[in-house]
């Protein structure tokens, strides 16, 4: 790591088509690497998206190899591991899980500033399983704890902050 950098460590689930992995590539090319050293982490090794990132010059790809859905304990282990190895001073986590995970794993290695990106709106949560519900609404109860909470649009910001609110009340 370049101590004249600043460091940005990216965290998502994987990188298949969507509009938050999309956002995430160009956010990515788009950032002067002469600024920033970027390092960007998957939970799964998948996406087609994934090899658009690889091409990336001056971008670190980590592949986390989770194994599913349950396959927690040594997920965050190395998750942890990379962490401290690296040191980032940003963890800038997208969507409910990768935020949660990253929140999680950057107050236990010390991460400076930990950043979530909500992309969220107009979800019908009663179409998700019971996990993803769940996700969803320790997000929103969490949220107080991350640094910064990023949106890409104002439906988004709004669908969250609803989701807060439902959770103090």
């Amino acid at each position: 790591m370049s101590l004249n950098k600043i460091y940005i460590f990216f965290l998502i689930r994987s990188l298949n088509i969507g509009g938050t992995e999309r956002q995430l590539i160009e956010l990515v090319k788009g950032l002067d690497k002469n600024t920033y050293e970027i390092t960007v982490a998957l939970f799964y090794d998948e996406g087609i998206l994934r090899k658009e990132l690889i091409a990336i010059e001056g971008v670190k790809y980590i592949p986390l190899y989770k194994s599913g859905r349950w396959d927690f304990i040594r997920f965050c282990t190395r998750l942890i591991t990379v962490l401290h190895r690296l040191k980032p001073h940003i963890l800038y986590s997208f969507l409910p899980d990768a935020n949660l995970v990253g929140l999680i794993s950057g107050r236990i290695t010390r991460v400076k500033q930990i950043v979530w990106g909500v992309r969220a709106s107009n979800m019908d949560v009663g179409r998700y399983d019971w996990l993803a519900r769940t996700s969803l609404r320790l997000s929103a109860f969490l949220s107080r704890f991350p640094d910064v909470i990023t949106a890409n649009f104002s439906a988004s910001k709004e669908f969250h902050r609803v989701l807060v609110a439902i959770q103090i009340v």
